[in-house]
C-alpha cells in the first residue's frame, strides 16, 4: 500500500489537487514514476521513515495539525510549513555533503524527497489561490 501525495491548488470541484507535470520541476534519476511531477506515491512505512529521519515527521504526522493527519485528506499549505521544510533540507544538506539527490547508485533519496518538497511547496504557495496537498 502506499500514499498518493499531491501539491498544488485546490479544487472545490474534484475535492483533490491535480496531478501537474512542469519541465522546470525537479526529476531525478530513478524515480520515472514522479518525473517532473506534483506527485508522489511512497509506500507508508518509506514516507514515514523519510519523514522521521528527515525531522520531518510533526509536520506530517502530528495529531493536531499534520499535513497527513487525516488519510485520506486535504490540508491547506503555508508559509510556515515551507520555513520547516526549507529548514530540514538546509540541514540534511549541511549533515551529508557531496551527496547527489536521486535513487541511482551512490545517490540520495532522502534529499531528492526533501528537494521534491521544497520545490512544490514554493511553486503552490506562489501559483495558487488554495496551496493545498493532497493524500489518498
Amino acid at each position: 500500500m502506499s500514499y498518493d501525495i499531491y501539491i498544488g491548488e485546490y479544487d472545490d470541484n474534484e475535492k483533490c489537487v491535480q496531478s501537474l507535470d512542469l519541465s522546470e520541476a525537479p526529476a531525478f534519476d530513478g524515480d520515472e514514476m514522479t518525473g517532473h511531477g506534483n506527485h508522489r506515491h511512497p509506500g507508508y512505512g518509506q514516507w514515514t521513515d523519510w519523514a522521521r529521519d528527515v525531522g520531518l515527521y510533526p509536520l506530517f504526522f502530528d495529531k493536531t495539525d499534520g499535513l497527513m493527519r487525516e488519510h485520506p485528506g486535504n490540508q491547506s499549505l503555508s508559509e510556515k510549513h515551507l520555513d520547516v521544510a526549507q529548514s530540514a533540507l538546509r540541514k540534511w544538506k549541511r549533515q551529508h555533503k557531496d551527496v547527489v539527490p536521486g535513487w541511482g547508485y551512490g545517490q540520495d533519496a532522502m534529499l531528492a524527497r526533501l528537494v521534491w518538497l521544497e520545490w512544490w511547496m514554493v511553486w503552490a504557495l506562489k501559483n495558487c489561490k488554495r496551496p493545498t496537498i493532497y493524500n489518498h
